[in-house]
């Protein structure tokens, strides 16, 4: 009998130590959700969690700022990046014993545009252009008090499209409106006229290098209609013992100049004997390398703003891939229509830069 109350005795305290352990508290702590991507303009993230006991949440990053938590879910803001590198911060749970590392990231600050579209061009009717564009954050449009009679614009999925009222002034007329994305900027240059605008007398300065020299220009210009349907006559100063008139069409907004154009002849005398020789002068362009003598190739004389006045300029048109044509060329050949390498006399060239053409 006394055998089997130690027995009984015995069972009850396996059984009350059993309870014992039953009772005993397990720590929790885990990441069931989270939101810890962001893009540039940043926003709200949250971590849902499941955990036991008191929770804290700590941030490493300024950027990245705990604003409430709870033992179901942690909230956070994250402000805006207006830097171009992506980056890392790493908020951090506790609940006593355990912790977990969840990583946050968030993408540099971008503003994407096409340098070939910072001069925009339309003709005199009411008309609109769509810039495209991609940002980070909204696009700001300014435009000067001057232009917001007569241009306007909207957002549009693409990006940004400028209306323009008709042009009733008989003049051409253009201004430059600023673009803003976060603290990225991209200056456009918006401009309204038909070539019947930009007909006229215009006063032309240029640089030049001829046989060694280099100096500057200046002179009288003048841009009238050709002979022939949809052309144009150009007349520049470019010196006056070689004065050059271009025959061009009107293209994207701007009169096309291809190269190879006849200029006349002229004798020279060989200085060392004294005897006469006739070269043929063509027109040509060059690029920062390279000249260029075959009609294909083409520049664009069309307005630019500078310093504020619609000026015409010199503008590359792609006609010769991988490069950028800027100069015009007077070039002296040995044999007429015979513009090949043998027959350029390349001591004679005559180099016209940054040629502008104001009123």
């Amino acid at each position: 009998m006394k055998k089997l109350l130690n027995i009984l005795i015995l069972s009850l305290c396996v059984w009350t130590t059993g309870c014992n352990d039953d009772d005993t508290d397990i720590s929790i702590l885990k990441i069931i959700q989270s939101n810890t991507t962001f893009k540039a303009a940043g926003g709200e993230g949250f971590i849902k969690i499941e955990a036991s006991g008191a929770v804290t949440a700590n941030s490493d990053a300024d950027w990245c700022v705990i604003t409430d938590m709870t033992n179901e879910i942690v909230t956070f803001d994250v402000k805006e990046n207006y830097d171009y590198p992506g980056r890392y911060a790493q908020i951090i749970i506790r609940n006593g014993e355990k912790d977990q590392k969840v990583a946050v990231t968030q993408e540099g600050a971008i503003i994407i545009y096409d340098e070939n579209d910072l001069e925009q061009a339309t003709g005199n009717e009411e008309s609109s252009l769509v810039i495209a564009l991609t940002g980070s954050f909204p696009f700001e449009i300014t435009i000067p008090k001057t232009a917001k009679d007569w241009l306007s614009y909207e957002l549009v999925d693409e990006g940004v499209r400028f209306n323009f009222k008709k042009n009733t002034t008989n003049a051409a007329r253009g201004t430059q409106v600023q673009i803003t994305n976060g603290t990225r900027t991209a200056n456009y240059v918006l401009m309204q006229y038909d070539a019947e605008n930009l007909l006229g007398n215009w006063v032309a300065t240029f640089n030049r290098n001829w046989q060694g020299s280099s100096n500057s220009g200046r002179g009288p210009a003048t841009i009238k209609t050709g002979e022939k349907d949809g052309t144009y006559l150009i007349s520049l100063p470019n010196s006056s013992m070689f004065p050059m008139t271009l025959t061009a069409t009107y293209e994207n907004h701007g009169f096309r100049i291809a190269a190879s154009q006849y200029q006349g002849e002229t004798e020279v005398e060989n200085e060392t004997n004294g005897t006469k020789k006739t070269l043929y002068m063509y027109a040509g362009l060059a690029s920062i390398y390279y000249s260029y003598w075959s009609a294909s190739q083409s520049v664009d004389l069309a307005p630019s703003i500078v310093n504020g006045d619609i000026m015409l300029t010199l503008h590359d048109n792609g006609s010769v891939k991988g490069a950028v044509i800027a100069d015009l060329l007077l070039g002296f050949f040995i044999e007429k229509d015979n513009l090949t390498p043998n027959n350029f006399v390349s001591s004679f060239t005559m180099d016209i830069y940054n040629l502008k053409l104001f009123r």
